[in-house]
């Protein structure tokens, strides 16, 4: 929703919890299709997911995670809605934003506020190391039981270029083979956490120059460095 971004930008505090969001950008909205016969990816059903998970377990997602992920797989360098200093990590980076003329702009604010606010989708502070066991693990039995996670790797293709799309994983064809993972954008972030399967490889790929409304720098990654990183780890 590009008009919650430009509120965002305009003014940090108009988008102050998740029900405000939902309040205002969702609610009374048309859904685009008839439930199961389509697919479109959308952070709002994160954040609804994120709400269920709450309620199932009577504690907030922040304590779910970190004791239903991040400490049975030893993730120790993620933060998650759990500390209290969250979202301000000490040596956390500054995030930018490029405007359409080149300008960038220091958003660090904007995207610790959206992270800060949001449920389910958003908001995950961790080392290149920790992104990358948990999806080891996660593919490799040690966080699902082997029903649940076949279930989530049941990929069902969508309109883009042989991707396709299971429960909270894509599958990416690569040259002759496939990575599976997941890919996002913000206000001042690109990340790219993927897992090369006939390797038993994960490559975490993250920048903190975001992409709200330009693919540019996420087009750029796929098509000029994942193929080259498949074949270099292929090597």
């Amino acid at each position: 929703n590009k008009k919650f971004f430009v509120d965002l930008f305009n003014n940090i505090k108009t988008n102050n919890s998740w029900r405000n969001y939902l309040t205002k950008y969702v609610v009374g909205n048309d859904a685009l299709f008839e439930p199961g016969s389509d697919y479109s990816y959308s952070n709002t059903n994160y954040l609804l997911l994120g709400l269920v998970v709450e309620h199932a377990v009577n504690k907030s997602v922040g304590e779910a995670v970190h004791h239903k992920v991040l400490e049975p797989l030893g993730l120790h360098q993620t933060y998650f809605k759990y500390l209290p200093a969250y979202p301000n990590i000490s040596g956390i980076t500054n995030n930018y934003f490029t405007h359409y003329d080149g300008y960038l702009e220091n958003v660090t604010e904007i995207q610790l506020h959206l992270a800060d606010v949001a449920i389910g989708h958003e908001g995950v502070v961790a080392s290149s190391r920790d992104y990358m066991r948990f999806l080891q693990k996660l593919v490799n039995g040690q966080l699902l039981d082997s029903a649940t996670l076949n279930m989530m790797l049941d990929f069902v293709p969508t309109d883009e270029d042989g991707e396709a799309v299971g429960i909270g994983i894509f599958y990416y064809p690569s040259q002759d083979t496939y990575v599976i993972g997941h890919r996002g954008r913000g206000p001042g972030t690109m990340t790219y956490l993927f897992y090369l399967p006939e390797e038993n490889t994960s490559v975490f790929y993250a920048s903190n120059l975001g992409g709200v409304f330009s693919n540019d720098m996420s087009a750029r990654f796929y098509d000029e460095i994942l193929d080259e990183v498949v074949r270099k780890v292929r090597e």
